[in-house]
């Protein structure tokens, strides 16, 4: 199988690992304007930044506690590589572009760390931190 030859993942959960795989695969194949609507909704969706913000520092918490500082820099790294892939072939991108690309490529590394911590999250900070993700790539 392949998640387990994917050097990084040995601290996850075998069926968090799987899912992050196949989820990764399909992040990297999602196309240039499914970012940039991502990015957007996310973006617009104020209301979300406190419960983001505090299921975020739980998830924090979680790395820390069982660390996996490793796979949280390896799934980092991954997210980067879809956003790159995703997006390198606009070349008129200005700051806005950018501005959102990142805003997306953050949402895009919470969901995918949350993957990755699946065991150890509640349905809520699980369902808050992918949630962006949850129709278009499948969380």
């Amino acid at each position: 199988m392949l998640w387990q030859s994917v050097w990084g993942l040995e601290y996850v959960p075998p069926r968090s690992a799987r899912k992050l795989v196949s989820w990764l695969d399909r992040l990297f194949d999602l196309p240039h304007d499914d970012w940039l609507a991502i990015a957007d909704a996310v973006r617009r969706d104020s209301s979300r930044l406190e419960r983001v913000g505090a299921a975020r520092q739980r998830l924090a918490a979680i790395v820390s506690e069982h660390r996996l500082e490793l796979v949280a820099w390896f799934v980092r790294d991954l997210v980067d590589t879809a956003v790159h892939h995703a997006l390198r072939r606009d070349s008129s991108r200005d700051r806005e572009s950018r501005a959102a690309a990142g805003a997306a490529r953050d949402a895009a590394y919470l969901a995918a760390l949350a993957i990755a911590a699946r065991n150890w999250l509640t349905d809520a900070d699980y369902q808050e931190l992918s949630a962006p993700f949850a129709i278009g790539v499948g969380m």
